[in-house]
């Protein structure tokens, strides 16, 4: 197995610098390394992002470990791997299956907040098409995100809805979301009902609120890391793992990330799952440890087939 990390963007054939540290924990461990060129891998170049990668005589099962890529950027970089015998141990299928939020709504929907979505590519909803949307969450407080990411830092501007039924305050915070996304727009719009998650300090009016949250990793069915998500003072109670492990075992997924919250009833919910390769690890989340849980995993599943 090897792991191809993106190239930096001044010194092209050295490891981007917010990667750094994972490329060093993984060849101290053995693991080798390629690099791949994001650049050209948003402009659907494979053979100019491919040209650092070293050509292997037999196919080698690469993991990506990198910025974020919309599933059509995602199958240029499984070419552009395929064209030195390298190939992605996640899937074209599998990545979007933990990257795209409505892909997997359905695994997890018991244990996640309620969520709606609208579709679309270049012809965005009208403003009575999304209130139409809503009907069924009137009365919640609801986040605002496409079918990725949110606009969190920009909480109350472009994020939070505390009414569903404000249709004013809906289409300002949506009209706002998708002008922050911009190009970045991915899927469509999702609405997902808003939940009292425990909080970490004391909030800070009109910011986002950090909440009691970790980040799990799963790699081949195991969990192979848990980790708190902000640089913050935790509580002692740990979240119950071995809880969600029979909706964890359902995403058809050898490597993506879930996040997990502890609600102010005390009741623990998945608040989202990402593609494992371009999630990123939390401050706290020791490195080298990480990469030698993985490291692990690969070589018994190895020893099985």
């Amino acid at each position: 197995m090897k792991i191809a990390f993106c190239i930096d963007d001044i010194e092209e054939q050295a490891v981007d610098t917010l990667f750094q540290e994972e490329a060093d924990a993984a060849q101290q461990l053995g693991i080798r390394y390629e690099l791949v060129d994001f650049e050209a891998i948003r402009k659907r170049e494979p053979l100019r992002a491919a040209r650092f990668i070293k050509a292997e005589d037999k196919p080698v099962p690469t993991l990506y470990r990198g910025w974020m890529l919309t599933p059509t950027e995602y199958q240029t970089l499984d070419e552009a791997l395929q064209l030195k015998n390298h190939f992605l141990i996640t899937s074209p299928k599998a990545y979007q299956l933990c990257h795209w939020f409505p892909e997997n709504y359905e695994i997890i929907r018991r244990v996640t907040p309620e969520s709606v979505w609208i579709s679309f590519s270049d012809q965005r909803p009208s403003h009575e098409e999304i209130h139409q949307h809503l009907k069924e969450l009137r009365d919640s407080g609801l986040i605002v995100k496409d079918y990725v990411k949110s606009q969190k830092h920009y909480w109350e501007e472009a994020c939070y809805i505390p009414k569903a039924s404000d249709r004013e305050q809906v289409e300002h915070v949506v009209d706002r979301f998708l002008e922050l996304q911009g190009d970045d727009l991915q899927g469509g719009l999702v609405f997902r009902k808003a939940v009292e998650l425990e909080p970490l300090g004391c909030p800070l009016p009109g910011k986002f609120p950090q909440s009691v949250e970790y980040r799990i990793f799963v790699f081949h069915g195991d969990v192979v890391a848990t980790t708190p998500t902000w640089n913050s003072d935790y509580p002692k109670e740990k979240p119950p793992v071995h809880e969600f492990l029979p909706y964890l075992r359902s995403i058809d997924s050898p490597f993506f990330s879930c996040d997990l919250a502890l609600q102010t009833d005390g009741k623990w919910i998945i608040v989202e799952i990402g593609d494992g390769q371009v999630s990123g690890l939390p401050d706290s989340c020791k490195v080298t440890e990480f990469y030698q849980s993985i490291q692990k995993r690969w070589e018994s599943v190895e020893r099985a087939t």
